[in-house]
């Protein structure tokens, strides 16, 4: 079975090491449990779902200890009571900038997909990031979407990502 490496971070928690695995076969394969070897040496074991001929399924290895990554956001600006729902209840609008940070200490090139859910409207992305918005929650107060990556880290690269997002606060 052909298969590569990539790399999955929901920022908060870890980052997720995948093998893509092709299925190149005459028949879907079904969901059932697979196992991964490396040699002779188990790699992985997991349940590997339906997957179409000629589509790719996705078999869990671990969490990825040699791409260290960080996450920052801070305040930068905040717009004091830009929003009165009700006579004397008021929200700020308050603009969150975020700063992803990742190594690679791989031996090969990560593939890796990223993605941050966003707590709010998301406006700003470095690197060709997508913006996404929630098309269910579009109301002023709930706001909500999600931004995603897809890069390739070279061994012993560092990648800084940035972006941005607002969202209203009660005022205090």
């Amino acid at each position: 079975v052909r298969y590569n490496h990539r790399y999955r971070w929901e920022t908060g928690g870890p980052i997720r090491h995948l093998l893509t695995l092709h299925n190149s076969s005459e028949v879907p394969w079904t969901t059932g449990p697979c196992l991964a070897l490396s040699d002779s040496q188990p790699l992985s074991e997991d349940m590997l779902q339906y997957t179409p001929v000629g589509s790719q399924g996705e078999l869990q290895v671990t969490a990825a200890i040699n791409v260290a990554h960080d996450l920052t956001e801070q305040e930068t600006d905040r717009q004091l009571k830009a929003h009165e729902p009700r006579n004397n209840e008021f929200y700020d609008l308050v603009t969150i900038s975020s700063t992803l940070r990742l190594k690679s200490f791989e031996k090969r090139p990560v593939e890796m997909l990223i993605t941050t859910p966003i707590v709010g409207l998301p406006t700003e992305a470095s690197d060709d990031g997508k913006i996404r918005v929630d098309a269910r929650q579009l109301r002023l107060l709930e706001r909500a979407g999600s931004i995603e990556w897809q890069i390739t880290l070279q061994p012993g690269e560092a990648r800084t990502l940035h972006y941005a997002y607002q969202r209203y606060v009660p005022s205090n």
